[in-house]
């Protein structure tokens, strides 16, 4: 199991005996997530997330299938927009066979945007970067259990949601933000979700506060 910084963790909700799993369930995909943490000097990352209808539950599940992460820190070697665009291509080859693909960049990523548009990717929308109420509605697809990741498909995800901690210094000025390292597979995360399910209108599962929220 993955060890978890219990004191100020945000998703403390997050259980990997419940929430990764062997397979998706054998259900059509409704729409594939495609959102995307743009970095320069910090990691760049993607993620693949099929949307899926639970007829049990009747309500919409995610599941996490696919991960893009490279850190220009540790290859050593910094990747340019041009390339970025072509893993994408390569990251979401196939997909739109089966369901819409939409890809959700970070709304700053101006450069990278252009790039996309260039090279002929459809389907390219700002991300909402509400981050509170990004987290909060996150927090309450991990706690309803309608959010899954693939096992083995996305280790940098499970590892930053393990270490996803509010921001102590942030907290003693009385804001609640979380601590900006180790975060860029969690924001792709809160990208595609939220921008989904409130571009869809859906209601948002109660859910528990973090005290800080």
């Amino acid at each position: 199991g993955l060890w978890v910084m219990a004191e100020g963790a945000i998703y403390d909700m997050f259980d990997e005996a419940v929430h990764v799993v062997d397979r998706m369930p054998d259900l059509p995909v409704r729409a594939w997530l495609v959102p995307v943490d743009y970095g320069t000097s910090n990691p760049t990352a993607f993620l693949r997330i099929a949307v899926v209808h639970n007829p049990q539950t009747k309500r919409d599940e995610a599941y996490v299938t696919g991960e893009y992460y490279w850190d220009s820190r540790k290859k050593a070697r910094q990747k340019t927009d041009a390339e970025y665009s072509a893993d994408l291509k390569e990251f979401i080859a196939g997909l739109s066979r089966t369901a819409p693909v939409t890809v959700y960049v970070d709304p700053s990523a101006a450069s990278f945007k252009a790039q996309l548009k260039k090279d002929g990717v459809n389907g390219v929308k700002d991300a909402d970067n509400a981050v509170l109420d990004g987290i909060l509605l996150v927090a309450s697809f991990f706690s309803t259990r309608r959010l899954f990741i693939v096992r083995g498909a996305a280790p940098n995800l499970l590892r930053e949601l393990a270490s996803y901690v509010w921001d102590p210094k942030a907290q003693a000025r009385g804001e609640d933000a979380p601590l900006k390292e180790n975060d860029h597979s969690c924001d792709s995360l809160r990208y595609g979700l939220a921008t989904y399910f409130k571009r869809d209108g859906m209601a948002r599962a109660p859910v528990a506060k973090h005290p800080a929220w």
